[in-house]
């Protein structure tokens, strides 16, 4: 209370100032954090085609943001009770996550085919769809190098295409990345 009386807080007013004229405005700083965890929250999150992933790590910025603005105010039973929460949901949700998208979203996998001296493009491409391989994008690096991104709907599925790739004579080498 002294404290108050002394820096000039009257009421609700969070703003106060000392005897030198300095102005102190706790709410500018919550502002600047909410500011500033927003900036590292969108850098999180990567969009790649129809694919959005980073969004659980911008919330979970923003929510630990939250929580450090309430210990430093001095709720600390509001931060624990939120860690607390945090922890429960983040937990369990990822699990639960991994099943559904699992099921849902097919693999994609990256194959770097190096074609051989007499190979083609079009053979690869064509036993390719032979083996029921599902081609999200091809790219051409030079006239022997060929990137596909491949959709699969499990691993196990793009490595048995990737492994039948490799057996075909137009290919000199493949490498799978999931």
């Amino acid at each position: 209370m002294r404290l108050h009386a002394r820096l000039g807080v009257r009421g609700t007013d969070w703003t106060f100032s000392t005897p030198e004229g300095i102005v102190f405005d706790p709410t500018r700083i919550a502002a600047q954090i909410v500011t500033g965890i927003g900036f590292l929250g969108a850098g999180a999150i990567i969009v790649r085609g129809i694919s959005v992933r980073g969004l659980t790590t911008a919330a979970t910025l923003w929510v630990c943001a939250a929580i450090g603005m309430a210990a430093g105010t001095g709720y600390y039973l509001v931060s624990l009770a939120t860690t607390a929460l945090v922890l429960v949901s983040l937990g369990p949700l990822r699990v639960v996550s991994k099943r559904m998208v699992s099921r849902v979203r097919p693999e994609e996998a990256e194959l770097a085919v190096n074609l051989s001296p007499d190979g083609t493009a079009a053979n690869v491409l064509a036993r390719l769809e032979e083996l029921g391989g599902l081609v999200n994008s091809v790219e051409f690096g030079d006239e022997r190098t060929l990137d596909i991104v491949l959709r699969a709907s499990r691993r196990s599925e793009s490595i048995r295409v990737a492994e039948e790739l490799a057996k075909l004579e137009d290919v000199e080498r493949l490498q799978w990345r999931p």
